[in-house]
């Protein structure tokens, strides 16, 4: 029996956790192959949210999927207002979960794609919802204050 598929099961779904937003910056990627030797990437972001970033790699060595990085953004890139809190910091540890086809010219990937291994920083959203708030009650309580009749002293 076939079923037809109606409009809205057509239609993608959104299921990334948070937002990612089309940034590019410089940085860098440090690992340790598995004979222990200490490698390093240069790498510019694509796109980054609050739990991951895309990169484009030029240069390097390829990086095994799964593999655990240290992430670190050009310093004078860090104060970007449209960059996550964790990547504020130096050295943000991250692991590849995505690897993009290999090229031909390099021997190695392109594009990677790696889960930040920090909580994703909530405050910045509830600190915005928190000043809403208080603005609201402080309207709300002037209003209410100028609505009071005023007693007059007998």
């Amino acid at each position: 029996m076939l079923m037809e598929r109606s409009e809205s099961q057509a239609q993608p779904v959104e299921e990334r956790a948070a937002e990612r937003r089309a940034i590019s910056v410089a940085g860098r990627l440090t690992w340790r192959d598995a004979e222990g030797t200490s490698r390093f990437a240069i790498v510019r972001t694509r796109n980054v949210s609050d739990t991951g970033v895309l990169l484009e790699c030029r240069s390097g060595n390829p990086i095994p999927l799964h593999r655990l990085v240290t992430f670190h953004i050009d310093r004078s890139a860090r104060e970007r207002a449209q960059l996550p809190g964790a990547l504020q910091r130096t050295g943000v540890p991250a692991a590849v979960y995505r690897v993009g086809p290999f090229q031909r010219a390099t021997g190695a990937p392109d594009t990677y794609a790696l889960r930040l291994l920090v909580k994703p920083d909530r405050r910045r959203g509830l600190a915005a919802r928190t000043a809403t708030l208080e603005r609201a009650i402080r309207q709300s309580s002037v209003a209410c204050a100028l609505s009071r009749p005023v007693p007059v002293p007998a």
